[in-house]
């Protein structure tokens, strides 16, 4: 745990050699807690020796989603007042969002147990409880099944771990919801941006006989993640040429705008 702890303080140091960044670190209940002070004024935990880090410095060091954003100002797209974050892992993206778009009320989804404490720690360490609502539940095409986590995705850690329908050894199960589910629960008639990063069951969203996807008729902006081991990139363009999106392919993200 020293080392990881040790090798994790490292990493953030580094932070000083990439722009104009302010931090301090201090180790505290085997978590490293960052403090950012610039650009983004927020207070996120880390465990270490986990992707955590990772995930940190996607989204507020090489700035993930600023494209997004930028995109968004330069266009005149005003009024962004729902989010729903699905796969928000430890909340990283959510609290970006919820820096960028003051107005907004966030939903983020968080399938994995552990990830979702952290999510909600980062909620609370920055007292976003009003604008940001956690839910432990896994994205999928049909309602209150239970999936369970597994770690064959990709590298099998935190920021990969998917889910299947398939119980493995003592997996605790995680009930499903659907986007039309969660717009119900949360009497929601636009969903903003939606953004999509689900390790995996997007295939299960977008390329499945026995879903149709209409959520997307009621989405403003989609920021989707998709992840080519399952072959389905061509077929979700389709699908979302189809509900009258532009597209836009970032290193890491499929982005479209609803033509207006």
């Amino acid at each position: 745990m020293i080392v990881n702890s040790l090798i994790t303080i490292i990493r953030l140091i580094r932070f000083h050699w990439i722009g104009n960044i302010i931090a301090n670190y201090k180790i505290k209940n085997a978590n490293i807690c960052v403090y950012r002070y610039k650009p983004d004024d927020l207070h996120i935990t880390l465990r270490p020796g986990t992707t955590d880090i990772d995930v940190y410095y996607q989204i507020f060091i090489y700035r993930e989603y600023d494209f997004l954003a930028n995109h968004i100002q330069k266009n005149n797209i005003y009024n962004i007042y729902t989010i729903i974050d699905a796969g928000a892992n430890i909340g990283c993206t959510s609290l970006y969002f919820y820096n960028q778009y003051q107005n907004a009320k966030i939903i983020s989804i968080e399938a994995d147990e552990s990830n979702f404490d952290i999510l909600n720690k980062n909620i609370r360490l920055n007292n976003a409880e009003k604008r940001i609502f956690p839910l432990h539940k896994a994205i999928w095409y049909n309602n209150d099944k239970e999936l369970y986590i597994s770690n064959k995705f990709r590298d099998g850690k935190n920021w990969s771990l998917s889910v299947q329908s398939e119980k493995i050894d003592a997996q605790s199960p995680v009930k499903s919801t659907t986007i039309q589910n969660l717009a119900a629960q949360y009497n929601i008639e636009k969903i903003d941006i939606l953004k999509i990063d689900i390790e995996g069951a997007e295939k299960y969203i977008f390329v499945n006989e026995e879903y149709e996807p209409d959520f997307l008729n009621y989405v403003k902006i989609i920021a989707l993640e998709i992840h080519d081991e399952y072959e389905i990139r061509p077929q979700i363009k389709a699908t979302l040429h189809k509900y009258n999106f532009d597209l836009i392919e970032t290193v890491e993200l499929t982005i479209g705008i609803k033509k207006f």
